[in-house]
C-alpha cells in the first residue's frame, strides 16, 4: 500500500508543476508590470474612445481617462517611450478581428519580444517572430 500512496503523491505532484507552468503570459516570460501597464493603457483606449467616437488621437487623450494611480502610471510610462502605441486607431473597420490587432506592445517587441496589447484589450506575450507576424491596423492619422 505505502507504493501506491508514493505514486499518487508523485502524480499530484508531477500535474501541480504541469499546470503551475501552463497558461499565463504565452510563454517567454517578461515584465509583469509591462503586462499591467499595457492592459491599462487597453482600458484606457476604450474609455477614450467611448468619449470620442474615435480612437485616441494622442497621449493626451488616454491621460484625459487615467482615472487611478495606475492608469497614470501606465501613461507615464508610455510617455517615457517604454510602449508603442498606435494612435488614431478605429475600432470596427478592419479586415481581421479585433482579438488579432496589435494596438500597443513594449517598445523592444519587434526585435527581442515582448507584450502586445490587441484592440480588444488582451495582453499576450509574443516572440519577435510572432510579433512580426501579427497584424498592425492603418491609423486613420
Amino acid at each position: 500500500m505505502l507504493p501506491c500512496r508514493r505514486f499518487w503523491f508523485c502524480g499530484c505532484v508531477a500535474v501541480l508543476f504541469a499546470v503551475a507552468g501552463c497558461g499565463g503570459d504565452g510563454g517567454g516570460g517578461g515584465d509583469p508590470g509591462a503586462q499591467r501597464d499595457l492592459q491599462k493603457l487597453g482600458y484606457l483606449y476604450h474609455n477614450a474612445l467611448e468619449q470620442h467616437r474615435n480612437g485616441p488621437r494622442g497621449i493626451e487623450d488616454l491621460a484625459a481617462v487615467a482615472d487611478d494611480a495606475e492608469a497614470q502610471q501606465a501613461v507615464r510610462n508610455l510617455q517615457q517611450g517604454r510602449y508603442v502605441f498606435l494612435w488614431n486607431v478605429k475600432l470596427l473597420g478592419h479586415p481581421h478581428g479585433t482579438d488579432q490587432l496589435v494596438l500597443a506592445y513594449e517598445k523592444d517587441a519587434p526585435t527581442k519580444g515582448g507584450y502586445v496589447l490587441f484592440l480588444d484589450a488582451h495582453v499576450a506575450h509574443n516572440s519577435a517572430q510572432q510579433f512580426s507576424q501579427l497584424p498592425k491596423p492603418k491609423s486613420s492619422r
